[in-house]
């Protein structure tokens, strides 16, 4: 899947403005995020956070009048700590209009392959194989 252009949801930024692609790779999402000063645009920082698939508790997807929002909520808070906004391990990455369809399709994509991984898991456990992801 290639990559799509959102901006993470940080009611607390005032002073920074954050930026980012994000892509679905097979066991992982990717987030490759840039946070600069918002005043004079110095002060770059380019980061990248890694979010495995089998830390993911549920996804929601929302469209709206003007942006769409996806909400990754992950079973633990040290997982997403790293992304700005991040609450209680729950990210929300708001899409511009243009890329609402992109962003539909990378919403349902998290979900399958969670539910995928999930199906996998208990099937090993029923037969009592360790999992191998």
């Amino acid at each position: 899947m290639d990559t799509i252009p959102f901006k993470p949801h940080d009611p607390d930024a005032m002073l920074t403005e954050t930026e980012g692609l994000v892509q679905l790779y097979d066991d992982e999402l990717v987030l490759q995020l840039e946070t600069k000063d918002a005043f004079f645009g110095r002060f770059k920082r380019s980061f990248e956070v890694r979010l495995p698939l089998d830390e993911i508790s549920s996804v929601e997807f929302k469209a709206g009048w003007f942006r769409t929002q996806i909400t990754v909520q992950a079973h633990s808070v040290q997982a997403v700590t790293d992304v700005p906004g991040s609450r209680l391990g729950s990210i929300r990455l708001r899409f511009r209009r243009k890329y609402r369809e992109e962003a539909a399709q990378l919403a349902e994509m998290i979900e399958d392959s969670v539910h995928d991984l999930r199906i996998g898991l208990e099937y090993d456990d029923e037969l009592g194989r360790l999992t191998d992801s």
